[in-house]
């Protein structure tokens, strides 16, 4: 799937002395340190690069945006605004 600048509508947006790709994934990290916060979650981490290794071989990697523990789980979240979702290419 090729990159279309046209449909790509996201804002980035500064919260927190940190850069975000949307306005909606700041309002997301607002939301995690508020819950941080109040001890509902923790060890909250942000944008964080993984790596797929087999046999010792770097296979790929990929962008986490938050990583959280809540209830004692190991949460990884990626953000996808509300029109993204509906997209058939993003729905697992």
């Amino acid at each position: 799937m090729g990159y279309n600048p046209k449909t790509v509508r996201a804002k980035p947006t500064f919260w927190n002395g940190r850069r975000y790709d949307s306005q909606g994934e700041a309002g997301r990290a607002a939301e995690l340190h508020l819950l941080q916060k109040a001890g509902v979650i923790s060890g909250l981490m942000e944008q964080v690069t993984c790596l797929a290794v087999i046999n010792g071989m770097e296979v790929t990697s990929w962008r986490v945006v938050f990583i959280y523990h809540e209830n004692g789980k190991l949460i990884l979240e990626d953000f996808k605004s509300e029109g993204t979702v509906q997209k058939p290419d993003y729905r697992m």
